[in-house]
């Protein structure tokens, strides 16, 4: 009997190794919970094209948005843990939303494959609006209508600049939850001021029609070195946003390695390099063990943000 155990064992663990080693097989579906065009979309292509080219298995890098990106992450998280399914969220997706109760997994629900970006994130308005920077809204906000935009009330941005109300003493007249934030939100008149990325205003910010007040990153954006980050207006350092690659929780490491390696390569090409130099976006690789530590970290500052905000 103790034999056929561990012949039985033996057989299992060698399939098992044979299985890992064959991977990937089939296709391979790369999930990113927002619409296309900013810098995660992008990247995620480039991944795509990268294992299609490395393994000989078709890549389909596709958007799936809604509920401020909840909707795709929840795909993700709920997805058979062998690779194929690989998820690209953002900080949001694994602190906040949990933190709040929007999601119905858990803030273990994913295995980390490593994080490649923060976010240009900016607060933009169009250029003929009567303030320059966070003072001068301040100001013109205690006596006048301003709507803010944003992705939703879950995110990162969106809390750290609900919560300058109460810390300067001013109420936003509106705000409103947008899949989307672009050059077209400010021009229709849809908010006064918008929470988003240099990508998706790039247009506007090159053409003089819109302004950033300030950016929501830990130093000044090289493609906006004039505007200050919104730690050099306020007491403290608010907390900026990353994005990364994602698989469900229990993922064979093998396989995380195996994409993490892929993820890796493509953060030190040439096209990341353009992207980095057309939107100031902070572009590198984080593997693994770096990127568990570093979300463990931002999970208890965000539960504490939204602790001082009164939401938890």
């Amino acid at each position: 009997m103790i034999k056929r155990l561990a012949v039985s064992a033996l057989a299992l663990a060698l399939s098992t190794g044979a299985a890992l080693a064959e991977w990937p097989e089939r296709p391979i579906t790369i999930i990113t919970p927002w619409p296309p065009g900013d810098v995660e979309d992008t990247i995620a292509r480039l991944v795509a094209d990268r294992m299609e080219a490395e393994w000989g298995v078709p890549v389909a890098a596709v958007n799936k948005p809604g509920g401020g990106g909840v909707i795709g992450a929840t795909e993700v998280a709920g997805a058979k843990p062998d690779g194929y399914t690989i998820g690209n969220l953002v900080l949001s997706h694994v602190t906040s939303h949990v933190a709040l109760g929007n999601t119905t997994y858990g803030k273990d629900a994913f295995d980390v494959v490593g994080i490649y970006v923060t976010y240009p994130f900016v607060l933009a308005a169009k250029a003929d609006a009567p303030f320059d920077d966070l003072a001068g809204l301040v100001e013109h906000a205690k006596s006048n209508d301003v709507a803010l935009g944003h992705f939703g009330y879950g995110a990162i941005p969106t809390k750290v600049t609900l919560g300058l109300q109460e810390q300067f003493g001013f109420k936003f007249a509106t705000d409103a939850s947008f899949e989307e934030l672009t050059c077209i939100t400010l021009s229709n008149g849809d908010a006064t001021l918008i929470t988003t990325t240099t990508p998706q205003i790039q247009a506007c910010l090159q053409d003089g029609s819109a302004k950033a007040i300030t950016t929501y990153t830990e130093g000044r954006i090289a493609t906006l070195p004039d505007t200050p980050t919104l730690g050099e207006q306020i007491d403290s350092e608010p907390i900026v946003l990353w994005g990364g690659m994602f698989v469900p929780k229990g993922t064979p490491d093998e396989v995380r390695d195996k994409i993490a390696a892929i993820v890796g390569e493509v953060m030190e090409s040439e096209e990341v390099a353009n992207i980095r130099s057309a939107t100031g976006a902070e572009l590198y690789w984080q593997g693994p063990a770096e990127a568990k530590a570093r979300i463990d970290r931002t999970y208890d500052a965000t539960v504490e943000l939204l602790t001082g905000l009164g939401e938890l």
